[in-house]
Parts: structure tokens; sequence; C-alpha cells
């Protein structure tokens, strides 16, 4: 786990020796390879396995806008300026690079149904565990607008599926 204190970038390590983790009011646990986030909802808990990825969202264009069309970045330093290093956020990157990066959530989810933690990363999973409901599911999805890459949005649907009352079988 990596969270930044102050300006330090701090490392937990050794995970299977802590109980858990406090990042001010926020809680992890440990689990499998690494640390959950445990949160508390209005009908359950949800454990989150936090991941974080880098998609390119095309290149650098004029004014700061992005663009898909192929872009190709000058050598400042040509012109005496050094401005190279507002397009390379990452130092693998080739020098001159256009490409823009955003962060996207791939975080999977885990709930606790029938005294088992169930995976859930994308909606037809969680349809999956509420196959009762799936009307009821999808429509509140389709409401509410709910975006399965957002967390926010992920957390809103499971925490309405945990409130619903179990269906006899």
């Amino acid at each position: 786990m990596l969270f930044k204190q102050g300006e330090d970038l701090m490392e937990v390590t050794n995970a299977s020796t802590i109980d858990t983790v406090f990042v001010g009011d926020r809680r992890f646990i440990p689990a499998d390879k690494g640390l959950y986030e445990v949160v508390f909802l209005n009908n359950g808990v949800v454990f989150v396995d936090w991941l974080l990825k880098d998609v390119n969202v095309g290149s650098k264009g004029a004014l700061g806008a992005v663009t898909q069309g192929s872009v190709h970045n000058l050598q400042m330093s040509n012109f005496g300026l050094s401005g190279t290093e507002m397009y390379t956020p990452y130092k693998q990157q080739k020098l001159g690079s256009t490409d823009v990066y955003r962060r996207k959530s791939d975080n999977t989810y885990y709930i606790n149904k029938e005294n088992k933690l169930v995976r859930l990363k994308t909606l037809k999973q969680v349809l999956k565990v509420f196959p009762a409901y799936k009307d009821e599911i999808n429509a509140f999805v389709k409401e509410n607008d709910i975006d399965m890459k957002e967390t926010h949005d992920v957390l809103v649907v499971l925490d309405y599926c945990l409130g619903l009352p179990v269906k006899e079988k």
C-alpha cells in the first residue's frame, strides 16, 4: 500500500503483521496480497481492492485540448524554452511524447453473501449475485446513470443491492 503523508511517499509492508491501517477516517484490512478498504454503507459492508490504471486518452493538442489526431512535439530547446517536461508525465515515455493519460478506477469489490466473500467488478457480476432482482437493478442503474468504473457509483448500486429483501427460492 502506497500513500502520501505530507510530502513523503509512504509504503506499508509486511501486511500479514498488521490488523488494521487507518488513514484519516478510512480503514484498511489485510487480505490476499494487499489491503482492502472497508466501506460501511447504510445496508452493509463493502471491501474495496483499489486499482487505478493509466489510460491513454489521446494527445495534447492546441491550447491544452486533448485530440485523437496525430500531434508532434517540437523540440522547445531550439527556441530557448524547456517545455517538453509537461508532455512527459512518465519517465518511461519517450522524450517529446504528447500522450495524455487519465487515471481510471479498475477496483474489485467484495460483499458478504451467505457468509462468503463474493467478488464483483462488473454489472453482469452484480446481476448474477442478485438474480431475483435483475430488472430492478437494471432500472436503478439506468435511472441513476451508474458507471461501474466510478467508485462512488459502484458503492451506490451495491448499497441498493444489499438493501434488497431476501426472496425465497
